[in-house]
């Protein structure tokens, strides 16, 4: 099942996402920049969320990397793909072959500390507070229709959550 959702978004992102290509797009420009003035808050939120999902992700990941193929590859590549590669992980994981995870202790306790997971949510929630209050669904809907960043990233944030 992961694999076939993995290949339709794909298939999405690579043909059939609308909107402007990387070149063209004002948008990407301006996410990729940080001048989020250019851009309407519930595209920042989403975007913002395409960080900050992936770190969530990565401690749920690493916690528990006992699987034949390991996590954090994935992990990682999720911080640039999206939930395309663990959508990838997911399928592809296997059986339970350790007892322990393959990441140290040490770093799975900074990762998964109650600050570090405490600021990730107040993130969240300062997130969501700035882009469902100042955000327009019609200027969403608008750079959706625009910018192929912003296409894809929708279907990447839907996976994520």
């Amino acid at each position: 099942m992961y694999i076939i959702v993995w290949a339709m978004l794909v298939l999405y992102a690579l043909l059939l996402a609308p909107g402007a290509s990387t070149a063209n797009d004002l948008l990407f420009k301006n996410l990729i920049t940080g001048n989020f003035q250019q851009v309407d808050p519930l595209v920042v939120m989403v975007f913002s969320f395409l960080g900050l999902f992936p770190v969530l992700f990565m401690v749920m990941i690493c916690k528990k990397d006992t699987y034949k193929l390991p996590g954090w590859p994935f992990s990682l590549l999720s911080f640039a793909l999206g939930a395309f590669s663990l959508l990838f992980y997911y399928h592809w994981k296997g059986q339970k072959v350790r007892t322990r995870s393959r990441i140290t202790s040490r770093f799975i306790a900074i990762i998964s500390s109650r600050l570090g997971i405490g600021l990730c949510l107040a993130l969240t929630i300062a997130g969501y507070v700035y882009g469902l209050s100042v955000g327009s669904i019609k200027a969403y809907g608008d750079a959706f229709m625009q910018s192929r960043l912003v296409s894809v990233m929708t279907a990447d944030f839907f996976v994520l959550t």
